[in-house]
């Protein structure tokens, strides 16, 4: 017989529910309350104090994760003390998904108050000045140089003055996003790896079917490319191997700007300006200043010309290069005439390994002549 349940014990369950349920409630609240929420806001206003939904790109040149020109829509509203900005609250838990997710959104993390990962606030910004303002990443925080809404924000570190990245503002209607099909994209990267993966293996790893599955899952809670990204960075912690990036490429206008301001990297020039042939038809001189971005077919390129002109002498210029990835081996393959070994590959798994020395195991890479 089935015992049954007194209906004073059943009233104390259902309080312990009820307590829990405004307990998880009451955390929700204050997790979004030092955020500024997104829903109900106009567009963003371009005079005064920042007010309002904001389409915000910041531009950074460079390879690496919010390299290019990189669109986040944060809302914006007047403090005491100026204003104050941020991205879409709870999104990152949003995006973690599942129990780190839900944890997340519930107790916070001081990384992203609120669940928003991107914050910016400052004092209201005066008419022909500029104000200093801050803006916060995940990853650093950064001084935003705010002089009017019609010119580029300077971004710079906060113990240095050297430029950054730009930042621009323009309204937004929270309706009109995301702008971006990222389940067609997901699609294309997929593909993409599969065929240019250095070690194929790889691409069948369960690390890496774990990534697409819950990349493709977080892509569809996306809202703007700065949520994707972001969603990238978390999936992207199950790949066995590195510098797998995404990222829009940087808006032309402003990398001339960024080129002349930087005096130093993660800011590097584009494919244009990385790689150049000078010289007559007697002495040849290849300048390349950045073995990053989609510098690999530049060279080739570059080469073409170069055997065109079939100059007496060859001079490579590589000051100020401060490297990148492994497209410098595109440049050996143009002068050798055997194949010869560009060293040991490995992954994050293998680290512990190779601290130790241990190289046996890894897989090597060759260059071959073209």
């Amino acid at each position: 017989m089935t015992p049954l349940v007194e209906p004073a014990k059943i009233l104390a369950a259902g309080r312990r529910t009820t307590q829990f349920v405004l307990l998880v409630g009451l955390q929700i609240l204050v997790g979004c309350a030092g955020s500024v929420p997104h829903s109900g806001q106009p567009s963003g206003a371009m005079e005064g104090v920042p007010r309002g939904l904001y389409a915000v790109t910041v531009h950074v040149r460079g390879i690496g994760p919010f390299c290019g020109s990189t669109t986040a829509l944060m809302a914006a509203e007047p403090t005491a003390y100026g204003f104050r900005a941020n991205s879409r609250p709870r999104a990152v838990g949003d995006l973690l998904g599942g129990l780190p997710g839900l944890f997340l959104n519930l107790v916070g993390d001081k990384r992203v108050p609120g669940g928003a990962f991107l914050h910016w606030h400052g004092p209201a910004p005066v008419a022909g000045q500029v104000t200093r303002s801050v803006f916060e990443t995940p990853r650093a925080d950064l001084h935003a140089d705010f002089s009017s809404y019609d010119r580029p924000i300077e971004l710079r570190p906060l113990n240095e003055e050297r430029l950054f990245g730009l930042m621009t503002l323009e309204p937004a209607d929270v309706r009109d996003f995301p702008k971006t099909d990222y389940r067609g994209l997901i699609d294309r990267i997929d593909a993409g790896l599969q065929t240019h993966l250095f070690d194929a293996a790889a691409y069948d790893e369960p690390g890496t079917r774990k990534f697409f599955r819950q990349l493709r899952k977080a892509g569809t809670k996306a809202r703007d490319d700065a949520e994707f990204v972001m969603a990238w960075m978390v999936c992207s912690r199950h790949l066995k191997f590195s510098h797998c990036y995404v990222g829009r490429k940087l808006d032309m206008q402003f990398d001339e700007h960024l080129s002349e301001a930087s005096a130093i990297a993660p800011i590097a020039p584009s494919r244009e300006d990385a790689i150049s042939v000078t010289g007559g038809n007697d002495i040849v001189t290849l300048r390349i200043r950045s073995f990053e971005g989609d510098s690999y077919d530049g060279i080739d390129e570059a080469f073409d010309e170069i055997v065109a002109r079939n100059p007496r002498g060859l001079i490579i210029d590589l000051r100020d290069n401060p490297g990148g990835t492994y497209i410098s081996g595109r440049v050996a393959a143009h002068l050798i005439d055997a194949e010869i070994s560009m060293g040991v590959f490995f992954n994050r798994e293998a680290r512990s390994q190779v601290l130790k020395g241990e190289l046996d195991d890894f897989p090597r890479v060759t260059s071959i002549s073209s």
